[in-house]
């Protein structure tokens, strides 16, 4: 999927997370929720393999700010990305 990555950044890499500021962009966050997912879940170097402690990774998207995060499934599309978002938005209003 081509992205347009011109106004996106990544902002800080501390210890096992990474920040990146994406700005109003379902698509972006959808590409990192696959791509980098899928980077951060390899380990098939052989310091790091082990038959029965695997490597995860998850997304979260913080909307409409810092105060309110939203955890993403892997591999959820740019349109269920939206849809979570504004229900969390909605929910975090109401609270």
């Amino acid at each position: 999927m081509p992205i347009n990555l011109k106004y996106q950044h990544v902002k800080r890499f501390v210890h096992d997370s990474i920040y990146l500021l994406v700005r109003n962009s379902a698509k972006v966050v959808q590409w990192v929720n696959t791509t980098l997912i899928d980077c951060m879940k390899w380990q098939e170097l052989e310091e790091i393999k082990h038959p029965q402690i695997k490597l995860t990774s998850e997304v979260e998207v913080y909307w409409p700010d810092w105060s309110n995060g939203v955890e993403l499934p892997n591999y959820t599309n740019s349109e269920e990305i939206k849809i979570l978002c504004v229900d969390a938005e909605k929910e975090y209003k109401n609270v």
